[in-house]
């Protein structure tokens, strides 16, 4: 089976609109992070074809690797780390589209294959020059890093690239615009607090977060996390199990993103309840080793 089962609750809602083309840049693609979490999670969405008709991913990184090594790298990864079973045809269509460059921004050689790469690549996809960027570095290195790629001139990677310095001007305008998302993080805690109050045997952690997220425990649902995270996802919704940031006790919670926009969460405020209405639960909660 190629793709995930049909959700029935789905029918005669609106159809998600399709993402952009675009091409996901990964910048520190050979860690942990892009092998356990990004490249399955992609993989998630490719099983459920919820990615951009148009889409290519790039690895880039120190580690000296070619296309073909990082694309098997990857397919290890996603037949180890993914929550969907591993089919030969959806993964083919994902991995068509990956490529890795060998890259230190010390040197200008890895930028000029970069750029090579990626204008193949928008040619080869037809991505238009979009971009998305993601830096699975440590936190120490990213600001270090977003530097470095705002100072290189604008057209030798693409005018995308811009868009670092945007990130940069956020900073310094935080005063004007943090605010709104505070607001915006406490209604939409309120939303979601509110709807789980309604649904037997879900529960919420901690009320107020000070982050930008609220914990539910599932424990009561019949539900592990890792169940509970595959549920939503085949609604649309992308969650985090617990096992995230717990190993041991991971399996009981999920984290649910306050800081998306109010009628993206009144969306998935609507939709939560729909899941436990129709369908068996899983009878036992299993705990992970430690």
């Amino acid at each position: 089976m190629s793709t995930a089962e049909q959700n029935p609750l789905l029918e005669g809602l609106r159809l998600r609109r399709r993402p952009d083309p675009c091409i996901l840049v990964i910048f520190g693609a050979s860690g942990d992070l892009t092998s356990k979490k990004l490249l399955p999670a992609l993989y998630a969405l490719a099983v459920r074809d919820l990615l951009p008709e148009k889409f290519g991913v790039v690895g880039a990184a120190r580690t000296t690797e070619t296309h073909d090594e990082f694309r098997e790298r990857m397919k290890n990864a996603v037949k180890e780390h993914a929550r969907d079973p591993f089919v030969e045809e959806t993964w083919s269509k994902l991995a068509d589209g990956m490529r890795y460059v060998t890259l230190d921004f010390a040197d200008d050689k890895g930028e000029d294959e970069l750029r090579d790469v990626l204008t193949s690549l928008d040619e080869e996809r037809g991505t238009g020059g979009n971009r998305v960027y993601y830096f699975a570095v440590p936190p120490s290195a990213i600001g270090a890093l977003v530097r470095k790629v705002a100072e290189r001139q604008v057209s030798r990677l693409g005018g995308n690239w811009i868009a670092q310095k945007g990130a940069i001007a956020a900073y310094r305008t935080k005063a004007a615009w943090r605010p709104r998302v505070v607001d915006t993080n406490r209604r939409n805690q309120q939303l979601l607090k509110d709807v789980i109050a309604t649904i037997p045997g879900l529960e919420v952690l901690v009320y107020p977060s000070s982050g930008n997220f609220l914990a539910l425990d599932v424990t009561g649902t019949g539900l592990d996390a890792e169940a509970f995270v595959r549920k939503v996802l085949d609604a649309g919704f992308v969650i985090r199990s617990g096992g995230y940031t717990s190993p041991r006790f991971g399996n009981r919670f999920v984290r649910v993103t306050t800081t998306v926009s109010v009628s993206d969460m009144t969306r998935f405020c609507s939709t939560l309840p729909s899941l436990f209405t129709s369908g068996k639960t899983r009878s036992k909660v299993t705990t992970a080793a430690a």
